[in-house]
């Protein structure tokens, strides 16, 4: 159980709520940032959408299954339009949208 727990790829998405700097590269307020639970951050962006394409740009391929969890601040019909440009980004994958219910995270990512 515990090798296939790590081989699940995670992504968190959220907005910076101050000028920060994670990892070594500076973010600024607003910004949507994708954060992986073990690395840090992975993608940052002004625009939700470039942000969240970059950082499943960045998972190791070879995975069949992403699941993408909405939480606070999206809603369903988003987070469906996200699903969509990620398949159109990384065909073949199968995507679920579930809602999560998670505070500060719009978007919790599963890739496996």
């Amino acid at each position: 159980m515990t090798d296939a727990g790590r081989s699940i790829q995670t992504v968190v998405v959220t907005e910076a709520v101050r000028d920060a700097t994670i990892g070594g590269k500076k973010v600024k307020r607003g910004l949507t940032i994708a954060l992986d639970p073990d690395d840090g951050l992975i993608a940052v962006h002004k625009d939700r959408a470039t942000c969240v394409l970059a950082a499943m740009a960045a998972l190791t391929p070879g995975y069949e299954l992403v699941t993408l969890f909405y939480g606070d601040g999206a809603d369903l019909a988003e987070a469906e339009s996200m699903a969509k440009q990620i398949g159109a980004r990384v065909p073949g994958i199968e995507i679920e949208v579930r809602h999560g219910g998670q505070p500060f995270y719009r978007y919790l990512i599963a890739a496996e």
